[in-house]
């Protein structure tokens, strides 16, 4: 199966119903996971990004019937996949052009406010492709 970057983001684009935080951002990292061969892990970082949003949802409505125990897991598995999440980046965009990892770097990997807002919506993002994945 042959992927074109500007298709796929489209039909993940219409299949979100628009809902795409960061499309420009997925688009890049759509393009450079085919260009270097690394969808496979485009596909993996999505399925956790998938799983994050389902444990954010969790962690954010702190639901009552929910013990202290279990939702510290919750908090801790997190805040592990996050970090697998940072990781995979860094692996998609290693080889691109110093500019863009450093621009990359800056908006999602640092450890501050604004990044970690831009990777919540990016994974958002990642989520609706690896939706858009499964129905296919």
């Amino acid at each position: 199966m042959e992927l074109k970057t500007i298709e796929l983001i489209e039909a993940v684009e219409k299949f979100s119903n628009n809902k795409l935080k960061l499309k420009d951002d997925l688009e890049r990292l759509i393009g450079i996971a085919i260009t270097k061969n690394k969808f496979e892990l485009l596909e993996k970082t999505a399925f956790t990004a998938k799983y994050l949003q389902g444990l954010f949802t969790i962690i954010q409505r702190g639901d009552a019937a929910i013990d202290e125990q279990v939702f510290n897991r919750y908090k801790k598995e997190y805040a592990e996949n996050i970090e697998k999440i940072r990781t995979n980046l860094d692996e998609l965009i290693k080889g691109s052009s110093d500019f863009y990892i450093k621009i990359f770097n800056e908006k999602f990997l640092s450890m501050t406010q604004v990044s970690i807002s831009n990777l919540t919506d990016l994974c958002s993002d990642l989520a609706w492709l690896k939706m858009y994945l499964n129905r296919q």
